[in-house]
């Protein structure tokens, strides 16, 4: 996976969610730039602050 991209369980981590909730948001396209390659979702980094920003829950924990 690439370094700027996050996995679904590393999004859930971030986001503070569960794994159907990054689910939920990925199939209504609410996280900006995710693909789906070789069946698996890519997450950019910044789909991720910004879902953050947009709660208000940024906590910095991107990628962590």
């Amino acid at each position: 996976m690439g370094e700027n991209t996050l996995s679904v369980r590393a999004a859930a981590r971030s986001l503070g969610v569960g794994l159907k909730r990054v689910y939920e948001l990925l199939y209504d396209g609410r996280l900006r730039g995710a693909e789906k390659k070789g069946g698996r979702w890519r997450i950019p980094i910044t789909a991720i602050e910004d879902r953050l920003k947009a709660t208000g829950a940024d906590n910095g924990t991107v990628g962590c």
